[in-house]
Parts: C-alpha cells; sequence; structure tokens
C-alpha cells in the first residue's frame, strides 16, 4: 500500500509538485504492477497500459489513460474520474461527487455517484449497473435512512448513456435525475428515472432549468 499525502516523500512512481500521483506505463506485458495507490488531496494519473491493483483518493481526480487496467476499485470522494478509450476497472467506480466519465472503457463493477454527472461514451461497457445516491445531509445519516437539511447539490445530476454503450444491471436512482440514453444504447431495468432517448451522436443539451 503507497501513501502519497505526506508531500516529501518520494515515491517510485512520480508525485510531482502540482499534486498529482502519476504511475507510467510499465512497458512489460507480463509484469502486473498490482499495488493499491491512495491519496489525501493528490489526484491520481494512470499511465497507458499501466497496471494498478486499486486507486483511491480522499479529495483528487482519477484519470485512467488508454488501455490501463485496474483490477479492483477505483474511489475518490470529491473529485472527477476519467476513464479513457480501452481502459478498464474490474471493481467498483465511485465517487460523492465530480463527474465520472467512461469513454469506451469497461467497468466490472458498480458505478455510483451522489452529486456527480455520469456520462457513459460510446462502445463503453459497464457491467453491474449505475446507482446514484440520496442527497447527502447535515444530520443523522444512515445508509439510506438520512434525516436533516440536505446538502451538497441541488440540481439534478445528469447521466448520459451514449451510443452502442452497453449497461447491464440495474440503474437505479435514489434522486431526481436527468437520463438520457441512446437509441442504440443497451441497457438494463430502471428504478427512479424516466429515460429520455436521443438519435444522434451527442446527447442534447442540458435543460435550462438546471
Amino acid at each position: 500500500m503507497r501513501f502519497a499525502f505526506i508531500p516529501w516523500i518520494v515515491l517510485s512512481t512520480a508525485a510531482v509538485a502540482s499534486g498529482e500521483v502519476t504511475l507510467p506505463c510499465s512497458c512489460d506485458e507480463s509484469h502486473e504492477s498490482a499495488e493499491a495507490i491512495e491519496t489525501m488531496t493528490r489526484d491520481i494519473s494512470l499511465g497507458a497500459h499501466a497496471r494498478a491493483e486499486s486507486l483511491e483518493s480522499v479529495g483528487g481526480s482519477i484519470t485512467l489513460a488508454r488501455d490501463a487496467r485496474v483490477s479492483g476499485h477505483v474511489e475518490t470522494g470529491r473529485g472527477e474520474i476519467v476513464l479513457e478509450p480501452g481502459s478498464e476497472v474490474g471493481g467498483k467506480l465511485t465517487n460523492n461527487s465530480g463527474t465520472i466519465r467512461i469513454d469506451g472503457a469497461r467497468v466490472g463493477g458498480l458505478v455510483s455517484t451522489t452529486d456527480g454527472d455520469i456520462y457513459v461514451g460510446p462502445d463503453s461497457r459497464l457491467e453491474r449497473g449505475i446507482l446514484v445516491h440520496k442527497r447527502d445531509v447535515a444530520g443523522l445519516s444512515f445508509f439510506d435512512l438520512k434525516l436533516g437539511v440536505p446538502i451538497g447539490r441541488s440540481t439534478p445530476p445528469r447521466v448520459v448513456i451514449g451510443p452502442r454503450a452497453k449497461v447491464a444491471g440495474t440503474l437505479r436512482f435514489k434522486r431526481k435525475v436527468e437520463l438520457l440514453v441512446s437509441e442504440s444504447a443497451t441497457i438494463g431495468p430502471v428504478e427512479g428515472a424516466t429515460p429520455v432517448m436521443f438519435a444522434t451522436e451527442e446527447p442534447p443539451p442540458p435543460a435550462t432549468n438546471r
């Protein structure tokens, strides 16, 4: 397990002054660099063809470059998650806030957020569905029981399923969302939202009342 939240520690991966932890390609297809990477506030970037066991950040963004692979989970609290074409996450993909963008990539576990938008780009594959949690509250919170004053984003998250994407499992929404689904996409059952279908390569622009 590596920890990258102490700025003066130098890791075998590059921890640059800008606050980013970068894992370059091992350049050896037979070598699986399966290590868990954890940081507090740094961004994490997994280079093209690189491998990791899991990636976790409390407050930074996470990016998987082309053909990068994480065998386990990818998680961040407050940050964007980007999967570039050909990349793969074997476990769950989750954040609390920040956009999740999956571009021609595969996710083996559940994709979930509370306040973030989710963009499932063309030809992407999600094996376990999507979950958008209820809004957080300032008060009592125990799983789905949330008593108190709602906090965080008040506008509905936007969930887009692009052309030729496949989402197996249930798309479950525990708060109001804007759900747009390409006519050429394949999705599982939907709970808590009504899909708006679109026929173009790009989704329609966000609703004006957002």
